[in-house]
């Protein structure tokens, strides 16, 4: 019997008094893992691709682009910061494949969807910081770096949307289930299912927290005008809309989802997207207080120091934040998982 196809009492491991698996269809040919495999390769050209735009901007800011102001650290900052987040994540799930952890192939696809505008954003910020700077920069490296990193982007771009299509379609998820499926932990729900109600829960709660962390701290660190008001109100609003809704939505979601209601995983992946773009944007503002110290700023409450030590524990927190809601998503999407959501919940009888 095909894994993905237990009858709806399974029960796991699957009970021996079930018929013998079907000879198999003819011309049907047994799962492989080349599509895992392209889709992994992919994955791993996007991070590599991430990285060389991130040393692109640095080597545009050692090269003069920091002899201007203080104010030159800040876009490159976060492109780096950017960049380098977005490579280490994706290199951690191809290790996780590696292991044969379904998490890693589900992890790709929802990191991918979450890093596809950055492929645009990172290219054209170095370009514009080198553009800006190009009285103290030679023609020459201006010209590299904006060549170096707009073939890094295209590759980026190539990447993602390659793994995405080759990690999601079933042929790329079928080698790979079949290996999780074989395992044989007697748990029922399974394991990932429980795992993802507490991600989730992690998630929401770390994600609110590490917004609002954010939020009471631009106001110590930073200087009074109609500016700063109006964008805390806009954060202030995406916070909520974007972050804690969602968040709250997911995890109602898992808890459906536990009991065996299919509509309750469909809810968690609906609301999913909100969040992944709602939580950046707190993890860049991170970047902006965090560089405090750079700057003397007169009407700030806090010591420099201090306040970039809190921004940046803040910013580790709206990062830990996106990870695990990525991780309560791939929990959702292992196969154990699906069995469990595809026979309504029922335990063995």
């Amino acid at each position: 019997m095909h894994p993905h196809q237990y009858p709806p009492s399974a029960g796991w491991p699957p009970d021996p008094s079930w018929p013998a698996e079907p000879p198999p269809t003819p011309g049907a040919r047994p799962a492989s893992m080349v599509p895992l495999a392209i889709g992994a390769a992919a994955a791993g050209t996007a991070a590599l691709a991430f990285l060389a735009e991130a040393v692109m901007a640095l080597l545009v800011f050692a090269n003069g682009a920091g002899d201007n102001d203080d104010s030159a650290i800040i876009p490159v900052a976060v492109l780096v910061e950017t960049s380098v987040v977005t490579a280490l994540l994706l290199a951690y799930s191809i290790g996780l494949i590696v292991a044969r952890r379904d998490a890693g192939r589900s992890g790709i696809v929802w990191i991918a969807a979450a890093a596809l505008p950055w492929t645009v954003l990172v290219p054209l910020g170095v370009a514009v910081v080198a553009d800006d700077n190009r009285e103290v920069l030679s023609d020459r490296l201006i010209t590299v770096t904006t060549a170096v990193t707009l073939g890094s982007a295209l590759l980026a771009l190539l990447g993602l949307v390659t793994a995405m299509i080759f990690l999601g379609i079933p042929p790329g998820r079928r080698w790979l289930a079949g290996r999780v499926l074989a395992r044989t932990e007697p748990l029922w729900p399974p394991a990932p299912l429980l795992a993802a109600r507490k991600r989730f829960t992690l998630a929401a709660v770390l994600g609110m927290g590490g917004g609002a962390a954010q939020l009471v701290l631009t106001p110590l660190l930073t200087s009074n005008d109609d500016s700063r008001d109006t964008a805390l109100a806009v954060m202030a609003v995406v916070l909520v809309v974007l972050v804690a809704v969602p968040g709250v939505l997911a995890w109602v979601g898992s808890r459906l989802a536990l009991g065996g209601r299919r509509g309750g995983a469909h809810l968690a992946r609906a609301v999913a997207v909100f969040l992944l773009y709602g939580i950046q944007p707190f993890m860049l503002l991170g970047v902006l207080n965090g560089l405090a110290v750079v700057f003397d700023n007169e009407d700030a409450t806090l010591p420099p120091a201090v306040g970039s030590a809190l921004a940046m524990l803040a910013t580790a927190v709206a990062m830990l934040a996106l990870v695990q809601f990525v991780a309560g998503l791939a929990a959702l999407a292992d196969p154990r998982s699906e069995v469990y959501l595809r026979s309504g919940g029922r335990r063995a009888t």
